[in-house]
């Protein structure tokens, strides 16, 4: 979604287009404050392979929570155990995620994987589902803040 950012102006701008911030910015507009998204590289063209892959169960609950998990459970997989290989041989037990084994008391007892460029892709519609605005190929060089309001102040006298 293209901006004129020159003449825009929001309540809230984060510079930075990963999965942060964009759940910050879908939350923000969800409690109607109106959020801006820039994001310096386009991520239409993002490496193919995988970084930041894993989701655990406590992040899925809140991807949850914020309506944000269904289509990332479509295209993901679960991951219950490990395996971990030095020298082209297998080392017992899985060692990464041991702990995973004997996951309980959730819903989500299982490790969600799925590529971080499908995940910023679901969460980039929702960003624009709620309308915040989200512009990609854009670095942020400077910013001014035109005026602060405070409110609801309490002070301790």
């Amino acid at each position: 979604m293209a901006v004129a950012l020159e003449t825009a102006e929001y309540d809230v701008v984060i510079v930075g287009g990963g999965p942060v911030g964009l759940l910050m910015a879908y939350q923000l507009q969800r409690f109607s404050v109106s959020a801006c998204v820039l994001e310096q590289h386009d991520k239409n063209t993002q490496d193919a392979f995988g970084r930041a892959i894993a989701l655990f169960p406590r992040t899925t609950e809140q991807l949850d929570q914020l309506d944000t998990i269904d289509p990332m459970l479509q295209l993901g997989f679960a991951c219950r155990t490990s395996v971990t290989y030095k020298d082209g041989e297998r080392i017992v037990p899985g060692r990464v995620w041991t702990f995973m084994e004997k996951m309980g008391d959730t819903t989500y007892d299982f490790t969600l994987v799925l590529r971080q460029m499908y995940t910023e892709a679901i969460l980039r519609e929702k960003v624009e589902s709620v309308g915040a605005s989200y512009s990609q190929s854009t670095e942020c060089i400077d910013f001014e803040i035109r005026k602060m309001i405070l409110r609801n102040a309490i002070t301790s006298d």
